[in-house]
């Protein structure tokens, strides 16, 4: 049977291999491009201004890049397990990316006012772990994004099949490892087009 760290060790090495090509994907333009979108659309509403933005599992920087235009003056940084998905990242204008994963993050107590992390959290080796690294760099007052498929009624068949059911989650679900990580979730904004099957949960520290 597949453990969460072998599965994690394979999605990092898959990553890696597919970061040179990953901005050329088809992919950013029909999911990745629409689901920054939301999340962009969701940050501006909720924090109007924020000294340090932070995108765990950040890819090749593409939303922090797009943030950059929402935040001018914000510190702009992103963390992800895949050393070739970093180093496009910080080739970004503004963009500090650094190696590393969820569960430690190279950031002091309380530093991050805004932190987003998009389809990344069902990647996580560890995701209850990872959860309460964001509780613990975010500031108080800080906002979390984090933007994951959610499993509904019409898609649980497909993670059973798929044994991924580990690896995602139904609303409820999510909303209690959030509280058992010291996060509270305020709301949910599904993205436009997806079915219910995307979203951006909010959440706050307690």
């Amino acid at each position: 049977m597949t453990s969460r760290r072998d599965q994690h060790q394979r999605d990092v090495a898959r990553f890696d291999a597919w970061s040179q090509r990953y901005d050329r994907s088809w992919l950013q333009r029909v999911f990745f491009g629409p689901v920054h979108a939301h999340v962009i659309a969701v940050a501006e509403k909720a924090v109007p201004q924020a000294r340090t933005v932070l995108d765990v599992g950040c890819g090749t920087g593409r939303l922090l890049q797009r943030l950059a235009q929402a935040y001018p003056t914000a510190r702009l940084v992103g963390v992800d397990a895949a050393a070739g998905m970093a180093l496009v990242a910080v080739r970004r204008h503004r963009i500090a990316a650094v190696v590393g994963v969820a569960e430690q993050l190279p950031f002091r107590i309380g530093s991050v006012q805004l932190l987003v992390s998009t389809i990344s959290m069902h990647h996580w080796g560890d995701q209850r772990r990872g959860l309460a690294e964001i509780r613990r760099v975010l500031a108080p007052g800080g906002l979390l994004l984090l933007t994951d498929p959610i499993v509904t009624g019409w898609l649980r068949p497909f993670f059973v099949v798929g044994r991924a059911r580990d690896r995602f989650h139904t609303a409820a679900e999510l909303d209690v490892m959030l509280g058992d990580a010291g996060l509270r979730a305020t709301h949910r904004s599904p993205v436009p087009g997806m079915w219910g099957a995307v979203a951006v949960t909010v959440a706050v520290p307690t």
